[in-house]
């Protein structure tokens, strides 16, 4: 069996207290069986226009486990009742189970790699071989505007050329490309939209936009990190 945490963030927009309310999960594999376990719902209350948190801890069974040869997905579904039992909103999105594994290589305060042995990283226990290439975000006849036949396009040919990984150079993409990496089985390295070649070597300016990267680097990194694709980044 595998575990299972979905941290929730909750805004309650009425003008009225909510109690007794739930979200419940559920986890759907393409014949609709779900395979989510006990403890796959949480109680809700929110004073009026306010914003709360809640966390759904369960277990999966009999789950198969995803990776670019293997791209079993489920369908995630929350759907919160009232406290009358009504349903007054249901989400989706797609969920993928798999581990990554890998042994950091030790540095000193110079960041000088201080050993010569690694690990090579693994995925659901087995070495992760990266066969990848650099996906710049453009389409030939309408530039930056990339229809979603491009991406499917662009998918469908690193699979047919044994191609298994793509790097987001150097920016987050549609989220349609993720989907379709999820889907068809494609490891991803996620970037954050922030070149910054022009302060290599200026301390200061390093200083005066530091504040600004960290705030690109972890709204990137929450907007993707439910992506089973994502592997680095």
């Amino acid at each position: 069996s595998s575990s299972l945490t979905i941290d929730l963030d909750l805004r309650n927009s009425s003008g009225n207290d909510r109690s007794d309310w739930k979200v419940k999960a559920e986890a759907f594999d393409e014949n609709g069986v779900n395979v989510l376990g006990s403890g796959s719902e949480t109680g809700i209350s929110l004073r009026a226009w306010s914003d709360g948190t809640a966390r759904i801890e369960t277990s999966a069974e009999n789950i198969k486990l995803w990776s670019a040869e293997h791209p079993d997905l489920y369908a995630l579904v929350l759907t919160l009742t009232d406290n009358r039992g009504n349903v007054q909103e249901i989400i989706s999105a797609q969920l993928g189970f798999r581990t990554i594994g890998f042994t950091p290589a030790a540095v000193d305060s110079s960041y000088r790699v201080t050993t010569k042995s690694w690990e090579p990283i693994t995925i659901n226990g087995k070495r992760l071989l990266l066969k990848g290439v650099n996906r710049h975000d453009t389409d030939p006849f309408n530039g930056k505007a990339v229809p979603h036949e491009t991406l499917r396009e662009d998918i469908r040919q690193m699979k047919l050329n044994n191609v298994n990984a793509v790097r987001t150079s150097h920016y987050s993409n549609d989220s349609y490309l993720y989907w379709l990496c999820n889907k068809y089985g494609m490891y991803v390295m996620g970037e954050t939209n922030m070149e910054s070649h022009a302060l290599m070597s200026n301390n200061d300016g390093k200083a005066l936009f530091y504040e600004l990267a960290m705030d690109r680097t972890e709204t990137a990194f929450k907007r993707l990190k439910n992506n089973p694709s994502i592997v680095a980044w």
